[in-house]
């Protein structure tokens, strides 16, 4: 009886390590030119899809270096330029973990889904970041989300961002 409950921990363990992936390889790299940075496009996809779908404390010191590598993609690339508003998102400002998760959410569907619209962009960063929240004791005990969560959670979320935006 000990050795099979030893057995069913042991799986358990292993389905809970395996439950997350390890980050996609990369190699950091100075992009000078348009064509350098056009051609990191695809790893840099495949980088802000593990951010995002990782849990924020998942491999850490890989998950920084990983942000830094998608971070200055998105920051210097010649070209590509975005706009995304964080109003109603929360006081990100005050909280980077939630930066980032909304910065990589917002570049993962914007590099997979070129013409849609923002308000599709922000359902699926709610989702995301809804998801990061609730996987996080710091951040579900704190009030700023639970609007937000809550919205996820019922299936709300462009109701919640109409009444944000105050459209509603």
């Amino acid at each position: 009886m000990k050795n099979l409950l030893w057995l069913l921990l042991a799986i358990n363990s292993g389905t809970l390590i395996s439950q997350f992936p390890h980050c996609p390889k990369f190699h950091v790299h100075e992009w000078k030119t348009e064509a350098e940075f056009n051609s990191a496009r695809d790893s840099v996809k495949h980088i802000s899809k593990w951010l995002n779908d990782t849990p924020l404390s998942w491999e850490y010191e890989q998950r920084t270096k990983a942000n830094l590598y998608v971070l200055t993609w998105l920051t210097q690339h010649p070209t590509m330029k975005w706009q995304w508003s964080t109003r109603c998102f929360g006081p990100l400002e005050d909280h980077l973990d939630l930066m980032y998760a909304f910065l990589h959410a917002s570049l993962y569907f914007s590099l997979t889904r070129e013409k849609v619209s923002d308000d599709q962009r922000e359902i699926f960063v709610m989702q995301s970041m809804a998801k990061k929240i609730e996987q996080s004791k710091k951040y579900d005990e704190l009030s700023d989300w639970k609007d937000l969560v809550k919205a996820v959670r019922r299936n709300k979320e462009l109701e919640y961002l109409k009444n944000c935006k105050g459209l509603h």
